[in-house]
């Protein structure tokens, strides 16, 4: 009865994480935003560690979960067919979004924090700008595991030969270009979701989820709370193993609470459906009313984060709305649904 019903629940408890995910991203961006400029010395620390917590676990978990629901293909063909499907879902987005986001930037105050140069968009074929490295990092996701799961039918197998890659990357052996060495490491925490969709039940996710967390506290201890949070957003030596732990803990987690259908519950996984598109407009939008606000508001850094964070939502919720309104806007966010049946 409890399989029947995980499978019968499965999307539910997926979008109530993507759901949890987004708003964790949404709340560190608004975070980060707030701590760069350095106008709340006396809360650095907080802020500081808040970041390094949220980013502990948000990318790696969103990457685990389509992993989870990655699908193999099952010949070269489809393969090729889906990658172009992909492409156009991913690249769509990830080009307009670099323009918005490099043109935004450059119109904006001397304030905007990690400013790109309009000549930067010549590269996002090879280096993506800001926040649109995670489209970028994914579409050549799809294209390794996709490659990978046609040679090798095996899960053990795959692991075995992923962990040999994994390792190749993480000690510096491969290439530094963005599509290899970024794909592979982030490679790791899809491989984590994808082993994970099997026939575990909740009662086995959260066990191995408490072992996990189990794991995490040990090698706090062992490494010290200096260290053992992040050292960027990216994974590293230092960091990986934390991240890829992270994911039974959460995927646990949401199992148990991802099945209530409260309207708070409701509104999570609603969130979680549209997370594309809140993951695309927010972050420009935080840099923009994170100045405005300070401007107009000063520097009072509970009233800046809760306004920054609802500002950010509520354009993109409008966003989703105007692409239900307006074809081309729909297109942006998106485009397969314009691809001919």
């Amino acid at each position: 009865m409890e399989k029947s019903v995980a499978k019968k629940k499965r999307v539910g408890w997926l979008d109530y994480g993507k759901g949890i995910l987004i708003l964790s991203v949404v709340l560190v961006h608004t975070i980060g935003s707030l701590y760069k400029t350095g106008q709340f010395p006396a809360a650095a620390m907080e802020l500081e560690m808040s970041q390094r917590v949220l980013f502990m676990f948000v990318m790696p978990v969103f990457f685990a979960i389509s992993g989870y629901l990655f699908k193999p293909s099952t010949d070269w063909r489809q393969y090729i067919t889906g990658l172009g499907k992909k492409l156009v879902m991913l690249g769509v987005p990830y080009v307009v979004f670099s323009v918005v986001y490099v043109i935004l930037q450059n119109l904006s105050s001397s304030t905007v924090h990690d400013r790109y140069a309009i000549g930067d968009l010549l590269y996002i074929g090879i280096k993506p700008v800001g926040y649109l490295w995670y489209l970028y990092v994914y579409f050549f996701i799809l294209v390794l595991f996709g490659a990978l799961t046609l040679v090798i039918k095996r899960k053990a197998v795959l692991l075995v030969v992923y962990t040999v890659l994994f390792a190749l990357a993480i000690l510096g052996f491969l290439p530094t270009l963005y599509a290899i060495n970024q794909t592979v490491l982030w490679g790791a925490t899809f491989l984590v979701g994808y082993l994970l969709r099997s026939k575990l039940q909740r009662g086995q996710m959260a066990v191995l989820g408490v072992v996990s967390l189990g794991l995490i506290i040990a090698l706090w201890i062992l490494q010290g709370a200096s260290t053992w949070f992040y050292d960027t957003n990216f994974i590293t030596p230092a960091n990986f193993m934390i991240k890829l732990l992270t994911i039974p803990v959460f995927f646990a987690i949401f199992m148990w609470l991802g099945e209530m259908t409260d309207k708070v519950s409701n509104v999570v996984r609603y969130f979680g459906k549209i997370s594309l598109v809140i993951y695309l407009i927010h972050p420009p939008v935080v840099s923009i009313a994170r100045i405005v606000v300070m401007k107009v508001l000063g520097n009072n850094l509970l009233i800046d984060l809760v306004l920054v964070f609802m500002v950010a939502m509520a354009v993109s919720l409008f966003g989703e709305w105007l692409g239900g309104k307006l074809k081309l806007v729909a297109f942006i966010f998106y485009p397969t649904r314009f691809y001919a049946k």
